[in-house]
């Protein structure tokens, strides 16, 4: 967990705007849909879907730019990581991570997406989305959820160890109800930092700082449902929209629209970097987590 210091030093930096020049090599993958062909996204630039029987789709309509927008229902759930839907990943093999993990290329990862209900009144919609690797492994999370009568309510998690071969606890935070009507950025930075109960993870909403708090990764280092994969981190490349829980017949699901994933090195503070990258992005096989009321 982080310090009262520590989250005021985060958002005044994002406020007083500290630009990302000084994050090395960013690597970025964005796309607003609008060259992509209507129905299944899996395949399109990259996207992956490997379970036909998810409802997701590219549509047209009323989109945050543009004519078109990604749409995803939770009409069919299971409760599977691999096979839903997911990003496409960063390009050139790019991935972020701790530095002693196989594969990463950068130590901080953004990413930004717009996002609206997909119909205007309360209905049972819920899916979740989370910085993840090709096979679903997840480690952050935040859900959207239309049955509430106050709008579209954001959760986030993040995990606390009880030591090493003990079962972590998942935390949830809410960041508040949006208004279902209008579109929303949602934008997510996180710093790998090496070593344990140090990741750095900040959850922007329309602009606005939300919340500040650690990743999975003591998760991954010390649950018990992780020793078969010797407890070990990995490196995350895309993001995952996973279709899980309870599914719900004739519900509209979620429209997303303008989506960004960018992967940079920041300097120590890391604290520092990800308020500087939120800024600036703000101005433009393993079990995969435990499921966390179904999502």
């Amino acid at each position: 967990m982080f310090s009262k210091k520590t989250a005021i030093v985060c958002a005044a930096v994002a406020a007083f705007g500290i630009s990302a020049s000084f994050a090395s090599a960013t690597v970025t993958y964005s796309t607003n849909f609008d060259s992509m062909s209507l129905g299944s996204i899996n395949g399109q630039e990259g996207w992956q879907v490997t379970n036909p029987s998810f409802d997701q789709e590219v549509i047209s309509g009323a989109a945050h730019s543009g004519t078109q927008m990604y749409n995803s229902t939770n009409t069919y759930t299971t409760g599977s990581f691999g096979d839903q839907p997911f990003s496409a990943p960063l390009p050139g093999g790019n991935a972020a991570g701790e530095s002693t993990v196989s594969g990463v290329t950068g130590n901080t990862a953004t990413y930004s997406v717009w996002f609206k209900a997909g119909t205007t009144s309360q209905d049972n919609s819920a899916i979740s989305i989370s910085l993840s690797d090709v096979g679903g492994s997840r480690i952050n999370y935040v859900s959207l959820d239309n049955s509430n009568a106050g709008g579209v309510l954001l959760t986030v998690y993040d995990t606390t160890s009880n030591g090493f071969g003990n079962t972590a606890d998942f935390n949830p935070s809410s960041l508040g109800n949006v208004d279902r009507t209008s579109w929303h950025q949602l934008l997510v930075t996180s710093v790998f930092n090496d070593g344990p109960n140090n990741d750095v993870v900040q959850y922007y909403v329309d602009g606005s700082l939300k919340a500040t708090i650690g990743s999975w990764e003591d998760y991954y280092r010390d649950d018990p449902e992780q020793a078969g994969n010797g407890n070990q981190l990995f490196a995350v490349d895309r993001v995952l929209f996973r279709e899980g829980g309870t599914a719900q017949s004739g519900v509209a699901g979620f429209n997303f629209d303008d989506f960004s994933l960018t992967n940079a090195t920041v300097p120590e503070p890391s604290y520092l970097g990800v308020a500087g990258l939120a800024a600036s992005a703000l101005l433009m096989r393993r079990r995969r987590g435990r499921n966390l009321f179904g999502h």
